[in-house]
Parts: C-alpha cells; structure tokens; sequence
C-alpha cells in the first residue's frame, strides 16, 4: 500500500505509517529518523575567518545531506518548504551564524584599533609643545600659500606629510584639511576627500598607523565575505537548494559577487 503525502504542518507529521490487521491505516507518533532535522555543530579551529568559512561549508554539507534523505512524494510542496525551512534552527547553521559573530567582532576590534592609533597621532602636547607647533605651522601655511595650482596644492601637502616627523604630523593631520578647504580644495581629481588623503599620507609617516588601518581593512573585507556567505546559506534553506560556492573569508572579495542581493 502506497504511504500518503505528509503536511508538514501537521503535529503529528512527518511519522512512521504502517498497515493495521484489517487493511487500515495505523500513524505512529514515533518520528522516521530519516526525517530528522538535525545537523550537529562543526567544531573548527584557527581564526575566526577560518572558522567562519569551515562552518558555512559544514553546514551547506549538512545540509545537502539532509535534502537528499527526504524521500520524493512525502510531503506535498508546502510541507517539504516547512520541513525543509526548520534546518536554519540545527546547531550546524546557529554554529555558522556565531563564527559570523566572531568575524564581526573581531572587525569591530581592529577598527577601534584604527582608531586609537589614529587619536595617537593628533593627541595635543604640552604648552611648550603647542608653541612650537604653532610656529612650524605658520612656516608651512607660508609655503602652501606659495602653490597656486590645486593639484600642486595636494602633491606639497600629502609630501609634507608623509615626510613629517612625530609632532609635525599632529599638527599638519589637524590644520591641513581645513586650510584645503579654505583654499576651495575638498577633493582631489580622483574625488578622494582631502581628509582621506591626509590620513593617507598619514599611513606613510607613521607605520604603526599604517599597519592598524591594513588590519582593519583586512578584517572589515573579512565580515563583507562571512556576511555574504550567511546571506546565500540562508537564501539556499529558504529555496530548498544548498549553495554552489561560498566566498572565501580570507581571500576572496568578488566586489560583483559580494554586492549581490536576494
């Protein structure tokens, strides 16, 4: 006797079906293990790049495992969606969203190191400091004044301060942009703001600077790949399908693949 479709909508569905004494048919209670939704959580090491990208790939295998024990015809469609849509709450895929989580944390983290390596760079002297200061500002602005031509303009202000020394740099990072800008200068002819140029040039004089801000670049690249690959695990549970590729969370940054919206 052929078993009948399961509404996976019913409490009582998906369970075993047997035929009684008498030609009826008896629903047992007792869950087919075959339709089990469980995926168990991968337990990786390494970064937490590394980890993110284990995970997703763990869970998309679990999951493709789990799509081929379904037996055709046991569910009509919208009991196969439903079924199929209680994957998202395995341990597999709530492992996946916490490496997410660690991704995103660690973004956060370097760039508040951006940031404090930044705060380093401005943090105002004592008053002797701040004198010398002004006087050394006073010989530059008399040399910027000196370039007539914009571009120019630029080229002298980002040498002076990639070739600046500790207390110089403070001074030309905080008066530059607003002296650019006073000029009429608020970009450069690529449509850089003058103040990404400075903390540009910035990276050049003070590589401490330079490093924390490569980390945070690094690290914020990382989270656009984990945040795409939670998206497209997502979207191939909600159409039923497991995903064909996941981006790499440490080498791969497809700006057209990571762009893509469901």
């Amino acid at each position: 006797m052929t078993s009948p479709t399961i509404d996976a909508h019913d409490p009582w569905a998906p369970a075993s079906v047997a035929q009684g004494a008498h030609g009826a048919i008896n629903q047992s209670t007792t869950v087919d293990p075959d339709l089990r939704v469980h995926a168990h959580a991968l337990s990786a090491k390494g970064s937490a790049a590394e980890q993110a990208d284990a995970a997703f790939a763990h869970a998309n295998k679990e999951f493709r495992q789990f799509l081929d024990k379904i037996p055709a015809g046991t569910f009509t469609p919208e009991g196969r969606k439903a079924h199929i849509a209680k994957f998202g709450d395995t341990s597999a895929v709530k492992a996946a969203n916490a490496a997410l989580a660690a991704v995103r944390a660690e973004n956060t983290a370097a760039e508040a190191a951006r940031e404090k390596a930044y705060a380093a760079l401005v943090k105002p002297g004592d008053t002797a400091t701040e004198l010398r200061n002004t006087r050394y500002w006073n010989r530059i602005q008399s040399e910027l004044n000196s370039e007539s031509n914009s571009n120019n303009l630029l080229l002298l202000a980002y040498k002076l301060i990639k070739e600046s020394k500790a207390e110089q740099l403070s001074v030309l990072m905080e008066e530059i942009p607003p002296y650019l800008r006073s000029r009429g200068v608020e970009n450069t002819e690529e449509n850089e703001p003058v103040s990404d140029l400075v903390k540009r040039a910035a990276r050049e004089a003070a590589p401490e600077y330079g490093a924390a801000v490569n980390r945070a670049i690094a690290a914020q690249k990382r989270l656009t790949a984990a945040e795409y690959n939670a998206k497209i695990l997502e979207h191939s549970i909600r159409e039923g399908r497991p995903v064909t590729r996941f981006l790499d969370v440490n080498k791969d940054y497809n700006s057209t693949i990571v762009r893509h919206t469901f």
